[in-house]
């Protein structure tokens, strides 16, 4: 079974010689994630930052809270930060029956 996520996905222009000046850009988008590969959650606390300051795409509750999943599928990892607290996508993953959740 795969669970659908709201992402979060910088597309800030990083340029070796500008790093540290590039301005972080961001879109939203979907993730389909298959919950047995899942390693690990944690917030993502710094992207309520970039939303305060305005630089995630307009139409976001100054509310919403941020969680980084890291999804490790046996060849390679990696990191989504998706739109919602861990605790609640803790728990929307633990609903799922048994069955589905082979390794969890």
């Amino acid at each position: 079974m795969m669970v659908r996520f709201t992402t979060v996905e910088n597309k800030t222009d990083f340029q070796n010689r500008h790093e540290r000046v590039a301005i972080p850009q961001f879109s939203l988008g979907e993730a389909w994630i298959n919950p047995i590969h899942i390693v690990s959650l944690r917030p993502a606390n710094s992207y309520r930052k970039f939303l305060r300051e305005g630089r995630l795409p307009e139409g976001l509750n100054q509310e919403h809270e941020f969680t980084a999943i890291l999804v490790n599928n046996g060849n390679e990892a990696e990191t989504f930060i998706v739109l919602g607290e861990h605790s609640d996508i803790i728990l929307r993953l633990s609903n799922l029956n048994s069955k589905q959740l082979l390794k969890g």
